[in-house]
């Protein structure tokens, strides 16, 4: 990951994420700001956790474009990035803060998987924003792109279910019974 160069010369292109408040105390003291990993949503990703962070934290989550309740990547032909869903997510959670009256307090960010590295890239091109971000069952890098071009490639064609078998066997034991 790098930083974008002229980062503040360029204006978002990518759509306004998906807010889910998943709790907002009458006082607050800090803004905990959550997202999911690729191919899933904020709603059974994070409802639990959130119930479980300290009771005077404002807990948002973000779906990644195109999941849950946000809008799919429509960017004029412009490929997504990191770089780009970065700003999309900063753009995102600055105007849901405006719009709260949570300026001011302390943000954290925490990123599963493909929203880890996008901690990074925050931490990175947003670094005075964040108090804190937290890096998920991540890596700087994921795969090799011919790889995930590969993956979408599969899925429009074959639907997800195509996916299923060679997932599940790089994340679980082989002697783990399949349901």
């Amino acid at each position: 990951m790098t930083r974008s160069p002229g980062l503040e010369e360029h204006p978002v292109i990518a759509p306004k994420l998906a807010v889910t408040v998943l709790r907002a105390p009458a006082e607050p003291a800090r803004v905990v700001a959550l997202m999911p990993g690729l191919g899933t949503a904020v709603s059974g990703t994070w409802d639990t956790t959130a119930e479980h962070l300290a009771a005077d934290s404002h807990v948002i989550a973000l779906d990644l474009p195109g999941h849950g309740r946000s809008p799919a990547w429509d960017a004029a032909g412009e490929a997504p990035s990191m770089e780009w869903l970065a700003r999309a997510t900063d753009a995102t959670i600055e105007a849901e803060l405006e719009e709260a009256g949570l300026n001011g307090l302390p943000l954290h960010f925490a990123g599963i998987s493909l929203a880890g590295g996008l901690a990074l890239q925050l931490a990175l091109d947003h670094a005075g924003r964040f108090s804190s971000t937290a890096v998920i069952c991540s890596a700087a890098a994921i795969g090799q792109p011919s790889a995930w071009t590969q993956r979408a490639e599969a899925v429009r064609s074959d639907g997800t279910a195509s996916l299923a078998e060679g997932a599940a066997s790089r994340w679980f034991a082989p002697r783990l019974p399949r349901r």
